[in-house]
């Protein structure tokens, strides 16, 4: 196992953490969280062996084979497939020489009984496996890798990752470049490792799905609770809340012993009494808890012109596409109240639809209208390079975009999309992609564009920039298109999705639980899926959930029963209460999960009234607007185990009855 003993890591004279004794066991999938600049990178490197302790023990297994995701890649001339098996470097060492006319026959026979010894002869299968788990075809497999687009690159780096035989997997933001199919996937496959895993990620989601137990880089300690991201970060949030709330205590006593102490020191009568409560006012001080923080405020606001003529685009049969029509069918209507999420794999064709109805790309059938007088704000990762001068500062960027903004408008502007101080004045050349990211939605933010199209901007956000984000978005008037893998994200801001699917675009009749669960079930083989993208079991349990739960059926049909079957009044009425009787659990079952899923309900709305207080975004209030983050988080998926667990009893309740 990985432990730690009163371990202490320095960055030069800055503590990372201190005091940290941990244990991480076979097997165990755990995430580790902080904010950016915490330190998490230099955790990995210090597991690794790159770094060094400060103060303590780190301990590992001699045998540990520890593989960490890298951002780079080098494979040569290798195909994708070659590339991912490389990976595993006992198997792939032995599969070059087996394939090398030139081995002598004596060593292929010892590579062959290696090979069986290693299950070397499944190997591959393992390789083509992840792979098409990533999304690549099966085509993909014998393309050069430098054939694929840097996003695609990094899935094989994924890959190859996934592919090796480690006791130990550092896993940082594995799910940077995947779509959702590919995130379910990775979920699946990353629950079934025997090894053990250590992941950072800002996708909630995922980090919720993978693990039960959650590190914690925070104020300079490093601890391992066990729980899920949500609920430990909620616990953490609470700790940090009481913190700050007894220290305020304490520094009220301590400035009355101060007040106590300069008033008496000099009086002979009570210098004995001063000096003891000056020794107590050094007490108290050592006692105070460190609640600084380095985390970034966020308070992102996006706003919308008084709304144009609705709607705002129209596309009747249309197509889209490049050399050739990528999709078709295309049916849409944009008003000024849409909040629509694209759904679809990476490839399926959605940012070339987003791109048509901007005009970027030339339509290839049917009919596009759109309003003359809308005014677009676009977001897509292209944008971080096209948008951004690398030689201008934010300020810079603002004067040039808006000069009729004073500085101090700017600086306070910027200040809501976490750029203050130096950052702002500093060359966009020397920023993180996040920082990018904020800027550009910042630009964007600042036109009050009646309608948000948004292509994959939570990419490089970190967890807490996009609850700010998502937050802001949910109380934009305007319309709203989104293309986004993070479904914490989607399942807040959109009301209605439209799936991209074999080269067709069609609504999809269901939520963003539905469409992962068809997802799962496709790549099981599970239910068949109809052309609006729901299975029919889907459908079924939403009629269900639809109808009211009726234990006890009308007196004439009873009457009717009664007569078909031959039974007297008398024997009907003790079979109904038998029924009755029978049924009574699941009714009381249900009766209480409608009563929680109400309550839910209502807690719920209550959180979102509260989140649109724009007090609550002060910088003093910035660990109660967290906790109601969180809280939000927990509540929507309790409403979403309270529905799932309706149905279900309504399924149960309706074949007692049958």
């Amino acid at each position: 196992m990985l432990s730690l003993t009163s371990a202490a890591l320095y960055r030069g004279s800055h503590c990372l953490f201190s005091g940290a004794s941990l244990q991480i066991h076979p097997g165990q999938k755990a995430v580790l969280v902080g904010d950016n600049g915490a330190g998490k990178s230099s955790v990995f490197s210090l597991i690794r062996g790159e770094l060094s302790l400060s103060e303590g023990e780190i301990s590992l297994p001699k045998d540990w084979q520890i593989m960490h995701l890298t951002q780079t890649i080098d494979a040569g001339d290798k195909t994708a497939i070659d590339y991912v098996l490389s990976g595993h470097e006992l198997f792939y060492g032995l599969y070059v020489h087996q394939n090398d006319p030139d081995t002598d026959p004596t060593r292929l026979m010892e590579i062959a009984g290696i090979m069986g010894d290693i299950g070397g002869y499944e190997i591959p299968a393992q390789g083509a496996k992840i792979l098409n788990g990533l999304g690549f075809t099966q085509s993909d497999h014998e393309r050069a890798v430098s054939d694929f687009s840097g996003g695609w690159q990094m899935r094989l780096n994924l890959a190859r990752c996934l592919m090796a035989p480690a006791d130990l997997f550092l896993l940082d933001e594995p799910t940077n470049h995947l779509d959702l199919e590919a995130i379910l996937w990775l979920e699946d496959w990353v629950a079934n490792l025997p090894a053990a895993v250590l992941t950072i990620s800002h996708d909630r989601r995922f980090l919720d799905a993978i693990a039960k137990s959650t590190l914690v880089l925070d104020q300079k300690s490093l601890k391992l609770y066990g729980g899920h991201f949500t609920q430990v970060m909620r616990q953490v949030s609470e700790q940090h809340a009481q913190a700050v709330a007894q220290n305020a205590q304490t520094v009220k006593r301590m400035d009355e012993l101060a007040s106590f102490v300069t008033r008496f020191k000099a009086k002979a009568s009570k210098s004995k009494q001063a000096q003891s409560r000056l020794k107590q006012l050094e007490r108290m001080s050592e006692d105070l808890v460190d609640t600084s923080r380095v985390d970034m405020t966020y308070n992102f606001r996006f706003e919308a012109k008084s709304s144009a003529r609705s709607p705002f685009f129209k596309v009747t049969q249309g197509v889209a596409g490049y050399d050739h029509p990528l999709v078709d069918q295309i049916n849409l209507t944009v008003t000024d109240e849409a909040r629509i999420g694209l759904l679809g794999t990476n490839g399926s064709g959605k940012s070339t639809v987003l791109k048509t109805l901007l005009g970027e790309i030339e339509q290839m059938g049917g009919e596009w209208s759109q309003n003359p007088l809308l005014e677009i704000g676009v977001f897509s990762q292209h944008a971080l390079s096209s948008r951004l001068d690398p030689t201008l500062t934010p300020v810079g960027h603002f004067l040039r975009h808006y000069p009729k903004m004073s500085e101090g408008e700017i600086r306070s502007y910027l200040g809501l999309f976490g750029f203050a101080g130096e950052l702002q004045v500093q060359v966009v050349k020397t920023f993180s992609s996040g920082q990018k990211a904020r800027l550009v939605l910042a630009l964007i933010a600042r036109a009050k564009p009646h309608l948000l199209i948004l292509d994959e901007p939570t990419n490089h956000l970190d967890i807490k920039a996009k609850d700010a984000l998502a937050q802001s978005l949910a109380a934009y008037t305007g319309a709203l298109m989104v293309v986004s893998h993070d479904r914490e994200f989607l399942s807040l801001l959109c009301d209605d999705f439209y799936l991209i699917q074999d080269g067709s675009f069609s609504t999809f009749d269901g939520t963003l639980e539905d469409y992962v669960t068809q997802v799962k079930g496709a790549r099981s083989g599970g239910a068949k899926e109809d052309k609006a993208g729901k299975t029919a079991q889907d459908k079924s349990s939403s009629a269900k959930a639809a109808d009211v739960v009726k234990t006890e059926k009308p007196k004439a049909d009873q009457a009717a029963e009664s007569a078909d079957s031959g039974l007297s009044k008398a024997e009907a009425r003790k079979l109904a209460a038998d029924k009755r009787a029978a049924l009574a659990p699941l009714t009381k079952r249900l009766k209480r999960s409608e009563e929680k899923l109400t309550q839910a309900n209502t807690r719920l709305k209550q959180i979102i009234a509260l989140l649109g207080d724009e007090a609550l975004y002060e910088e003093s209030r910035g660990d109660e607007m967290r906790a109601l983050v969180f809280e939000q988080s927990e509540v929507q998926a309790e409403i979403d185990a309270l529905e799932l667990g309706v149905l279900e009893l309504m399924e149960q309740i309706e074949s007692s009855e049958a």
